[in-house]
């Protein structure tokens, strides 16, 4: 099963190679996962074809993980370096901690029941506190 996840507007007939490109903005939110892609190509008159499928492994070394989810006290955290500046901002964009990271664990007791965002440099992660 595949769906559509863009399009890439025609350069026209060309006795030229033309290159197109597209970026799969969702990669960004997986890690050590396999993507199957394929393109579809639809020619003037409305005939169109498929290209093979590939398949491309995604590698996210530095992926962060949380447990558990959702949390009543404690999130534990995998995949990041202690001392990394941290922010949790609630579902309305507002931060409600702002710290280095000095434990393998954030106490969240003290947030209110509801949806969050664990920002760091280039990772960010949405839990539940119960």
């Amino acid at each position: 099963f595949f769906e559509t996840i863009g399009v890439v507007g025609s350069k026209g007939s060309t006795g030229n190679v033309s290159k197109y490109e597209f970026v799969d903005s969702c990669t960004d939110k997986m890690s050590n996962q396999t993507m199957y892609y394929r393109l579809q190509q639809v020619d003037v008159d409305g005939s169109f074809s498929f290209s093979n499928i590939t398949a491309v492994q995604i590698k996210c070394p530095d992926a962060i993980s949380i447990y558990p989810n959702p949390a009543s006290n404690f999130i534990t955290l995998k995949g990041v370096k202690r001392n990394s500046r941290y922010n949790i901002t609630n579902n309305l964009g507002k931060m409600v901690q702002n710290e280095l990271l000095e434990y393998d664990f954030i106490d969240v007791s003290t947030l209110d029941k509801g949806l969050y965002y664990l920002n760091f440099e280039r990772n960010h992660i949405e839990f539940i506190k119960n």
